[in-house]
């Protein structure tokens, strides 16, 4: 009798985060594939496959910080996923040189400072999740 008392009690508190996590993967998706209707296709050349990995990733992480919801598991995700973003953004935008080719036409663009601010922003999102880790620790020892 005690048992099951306890398994719907981990139920009720478990069920609302697992929801919470399903919608925020399904509002992802939906945002990226209508701002990815919305923009010619032509500027996404070469970047399809780059576009779909990043959107599966951010919804695998999205739906991991709404299962850890309350726990220390939530800055290390939130950690991990500053650090994926950071690799990822240097990666897909290959260091910050960008070419491509229309017809007879061949462009270069340099976009090292853009990406820098993207890494930048990324090292802030690192040491806020640090902080953060730090202060849910400090406050569970009081």
């Amino acid at each position: 009798m005690i048992e099951e008392r306890d398994g719907k009690a981990i139920l009720k508190k478990i069920l609302p985060r697992v929801v919470k996590a399903v919608l925020s993967g399904i509002i992802i998706y939906l945002a990226f594939y209508f701002l990815s209707s919305l923009i010619p296709e032509v500027l996404f050349l070469g970047y399809e496959q780059l576009i779909f990995v990043f959107t599966m990733i951010l919804i695998v992480f999205a739906v991991l910080h709404e299962l850890s919801a309350g726990t220390i598991l939530q800055y290390a995700i939130s950690f991990v996923k500053a650090l994926f973003l950071m690799i990822y953004f240097v990666y897909g935008l290959k260091g910050g040189i960008i070419t491509a080719t229309m017809g007879a036409m061949h462009f270069i663009v340099d976009i090292r400072v853009f990406l820098a601010m993207l890494v930048f922003v990324n090292v802030l999102g690192l040491t806020k999740s640090v902080f953060e880790a730090i202060n849910f620790l400090s406050g569970k020892e009081e």
